[in-house]
């Protein structure tokens, strides 16, 4: 769909950043659910003095079949990402903390490796 094409795309973007804010995210935040605290997106995206590359993944509800997908197949490729140099990810979904900590265990996905 033309839906996933463009957050591929989005997601390969934010990869490919090499040390300044991803534009379009600067300045929009989000709720941390490991820290509670609002972490400004733009400056999640930037890479780290190590060039290590951060991924964020841009997904829906919590309960939603797309997000479930998206953190399933980030936790089965991991190890892939970190191997290509991907060190920092990130997931941002439209719920409240309990319903990403749920999927988070769900998935078994580890949260020292997300935000």
């Amino acid at each position: 769909s033309i839906m996933r094409s463009l957050l591929l795309v989005t997601l390969l973007a934010s990869c490919l950043q090499s040390g300044t804010a991803f534009a379009p995210l600067a300045g929009v935040s989000a709720t941390s659910v490991k820290s509670t605290e609002n972490i400004d997106l733009g400056n999640f995206l930037q890479s780290n003095d190590d060039g290590d590359k951060t991924m964020l993944v841009l997904g829906t509800y919590a309960a939603d079949f797309n997000a479930v997908e998206y953190a399933q197949r980030l936790r089965y490729y991991i190890p892939e990402l970190k191997k290509r140099g991907i060190n920092k990810f990130g997931i941002v979904l439209n719920c409240e903390a309990d319903a990403a900590l749920k999927l988070v265990d769900l998935v078994d996905l580890p949260c020292d490796t997300s935000d």
